[in-house]
């Protein structure tokens, strides 16, 4: 009878052990998946906090008149000036990762033939290597891009400048699917850095600069872009630095996706020309 009472015992105490063992099991899987979840929440956008994120952003483009069709670069940045064309400004820091936001805003004007893009920015490091247009990768250096989809096309454009005016221009229906456009035709942007044209390795300190461009609506080739007028369009303007010390992704319209990616149409916000 006693090494029953015993027996019975043990078993009790492995019984109760096992059950233990099975509960702080439980609770550490339990941990690691918050944990999990907590890493993936990281990833999500980072907003201002006065702003809905869901909201894509808007733009009203107005026009500008000049004597010629094709003004000078100057002719333009005097005639935004006259005008007083407010900036808008890049205010999403999409990933938290990533979380340097240079100061960067934009306006934007346009005429019959062309459209007007003056960006600003200040940032703490600037570098500009990408001379090469027809390989050349402007978003590996400090790169300001504008992504604008025509409606009733099925593609998309990609226009990446860096701070010393270095073209890309691509489109295509995704972003492993891109045709580049040549230099014959980028060449005809119109354009005007305030950093010059020489190349140069990366500088740090308090840097600003402003590249002014004039983009020919012909660059967008045989789609239905031919009079903006009354027309709306859909696009997002982002600031990049991929090979920066300080690597970043910033961009004008909210992107809710976990890793960065400027490739999303579904998250361009509208310019609507007046």
């Amino acid at each position: 009878m006693k090494h029953s009472c015993v027996l019975k015992a043990n078993l009790f105490f492995v019984l109760a052990i096992t059950i233990f063992a099975i509960q702080a099991c439980s609770s550490t899987a339990n941990v690691i998946a918050n944990r999990h979840d907590h890493q993936d929440k990281t990833k999500a956008v980072v907003s201002p906090s006065s702003a809905n994120v869901s909201k894509p952003s808007t733009l009203v483009v107005k026009p500008l008149k000049f004597k010629q069709l094709n003004p000078t670069i100057e002719e333009v940045e005097r005639a935004m000036e006259k005008a007083k064309l407010p900036f808008e400004t890049l205010e999403y820091v999409n990933w938290a990762k990533y979380p340097y936001k240079p100061e960067t805003k934009f306006r934007m004007a346009y005429n019959k033939q062309e459209i007007y893009l003056q960006f600003n920015v200040t940032e703490s490091a600037i570098l500009a290597q990408e001379v090469d247009e027809e390989k050349g990768m402007p978003c590996f250096d400090s790169c300001v891009e504008l992504f604008v989809k025509i409606p009733g096309d099925s593609t998309y454009f990609n226009l990446e400048f860096n701070c010393i005016g270095t073209c890309l221009v691509e489109n295509g229906t995704r972003n492993n699917n891109r045709i580049r456009l040549s230099k014959e035709l980028t060449s005809k942007i119109r354009r005007k850095s305030s950093l010059g044209s020489t190349p140069f390795a990366e500088k740090k300190g308090n840097f600003n600069w402003t590249l002014t461009l004039a983009i020919p609506l012909e660059v967008f080739g045989t789609t239905n872009i031919t009079n903006l007028k009354k027309q709306t369009l859909h696009a997002n303007f982002y600031k990049c630095g991929e090979k920066l010390s300080t690597k970043h992704y910033v961009s004008w319209s909210p992107i809710l996706t976990k890793w960065p990616n400027f490739h999303k149409p579904e998250y361009f916000g509208e310019i609507s020309f007046k």
